[in-house]
């Protein structure tokens, strides 16, 4: 397949969003003609084998590739945790250019709580020339970090990933939305601003009304999500998505899937120990036979 054709994806997930990357990636492959290429993210822990072999699933709705970087964590010990709602996976971005292959000179990175509604070809066509990045000014905070075309043959030229780490270390404390901080820091002049319709948050709808009639992404920044709230923007559309995903029951009801999966693991504990105490008991039988055994035999 000719890299014309090829959009490359970069997530960066856990265990716990992983469900709603699901829901991201079935709008995307839907909503384009392109060959989606993903590159997900994932901490020294790694996604747990079932969620990948979902994940793997939605290659029945449309082919795709999808490659997994481990990331050691150790490289963000003195980051900052920026909210309750922003895992430390946010930070695997800044570590783009060194972790994907040399061949790759320009991805996509996209957050998990967000969906396209329109084909993903519209942003990454966009032309970067020198910029290290495109994005979505989202005023007071800067450029939103949760939809990046990045630059990557720039960002490796100019070492931007070094620049990333040393004004973190100088300044740590300063920082509030760490990652989007520092790519609104280093990458400075050379962001080039997107119209909103590529990374449209609901939570401002005053600020598109004029702006855009229909997103191509439409990203759910901030608290308020799709799952939590029914009545947002753009939930039709992700339920729609999360209907075809092999994670929907648990995207639906997740009190209740925790619930019986606690169940399941408690039995299947419950059986473990059964099944050891009468292995033990068993082997202490015999011992005691044995033992019998052999005295009965000694006083003959």
């Amino acid at each position: 397949m000719s890299d014309s054709n090829v959009i490359n994806i970069v997530f960066a997930v856990n265990n716990v969003y992983v469900k709603f990357l699901s829901v991201t990636l079935i709008s995307l492959i839907k909503n384009t003609d392109k060959y989606i290429r993903c590159f997900v993210l994932e901490n020294e822990h790694e996604l747990d084998k079932t969620n990948k072999d979902k994940l793997k699933a939605l290659k029945k709705i449309k082919d795709f590739a999808i490659e997994y970087i481990k990331i050691d964590t150790q490289n963000f010990s003195y980051f900052k945790r920026a909210a309750k709602h922003i895992s430390m996976e946010a930070n695997f971005r800044l570590l783009i250019a060194s972790l994907l292959p040399e061949s790759v000179e320009k991805c996509i990175y996209l957050d998990s709580d967000l969906i396209t509604i329109d084909d993903i070809d519209k942003l990454w066509s966009q032309d970067l020339s020198n910029d290290y990045i495109g994005s979505v000014l989202t005023p007071p905070v800067g450029f939103n970090s949760g939809v990046l075309l990045i630059n990557i043959k720039k960002w490796r030229e100019d070492n931007i990933e070094k620049q990333f780490f040393v004004y973190a270390k100088k300044n740590m404390d300063k920082l509030r939305s760490v990652d989007q901080e520092l790519i609104n820091h280093v990458c400075g002049k050379k962001i080039k601003s997107l119209p909103l319709s590529f990374n449209y948050n609901p939570k401002f709808p005053e600020r598109a009304k004029v702006q855009i009639k229909t997103p191509v992404i439409v990203h759910w920044a901030g608290t308020q999500k799709p799952w939590i709230n029914r009545e947002l923007f753009g939930s039709v559309e992700f339920w729609n998505y999360a209907q075809e995903s092999p994670f929907y029951n648990e995207i639906k009801d997740p009190k209740i899937y925790l619930f019986k999966k606690n169940i399941f693991l408690s039995l299947k504990f419950l059986g473990y120990s059964l099944l050891n105490f009468i292995t033990l008991n068993q082997v202490a039988i015999f011992k005691e036979g044995f033992y019998k055994y052999r005295l009965i035999m000694s006083l003959r």
